[in-house]
């Protein structure tokens, strides 16, 4: 097995998936909930309410099985009406719930070939 620093893993009630292996980039962003408070002074500060962190990840080429297996997480996700866990090596995440989305499929052959494939990853919690 090629060596792969960054290794997603989602787990939900099927059990644990390690997704295709990545190719770079992987994008992780910071969804920030802030308020700019302007004091009677004419001070500015910022309260953070929350800050949570989000992935996303595009590959340029999945198999017709890659695909299904991103596919069954997703349908799981809605069917159930809850979030998978996710593990990211190289990113110090282990078991955070997320939010899971699933991008187009672009069938590009015979084979089931799928074309730029994305997915994204926002951090949440069970609702």
């Amino acid at each position: 097995k090629e060596y792969n620093m960054y290794e997603i893993t989602l787990t939900d009630s099927a059990g644990a998936h390690i997704l295709p292996p990545l190719e770079i980039p992987l994008t992780r962003v910071y969804n920030e909930k802030m308020t700019t408070v302007e004091a009677l002074s004419g001070n500015i500060y910022d309260e953070y309410i929350a800050t949570k962190r989000a992935w996303s990840h595009t590959w340029r080429y999945l198999s017709k099985e890659e695909y299904d297996l991103l596919d069954e997480i997703y349908t799981r996700m809605k069917d159930e009406g809850t979030y998978p866990d996710v593990t990211i090596s190289g990113e110090g995440v282990t078991n955070l719930t997320v939010k899971y989305t699933l991008g187009a499929k672009n069938i590009i052959d015979d084979c089931g070939m799928v074309e730029g494939v994305s997915i994204g990853l926002i951090e949440t919690r069970q609702l």
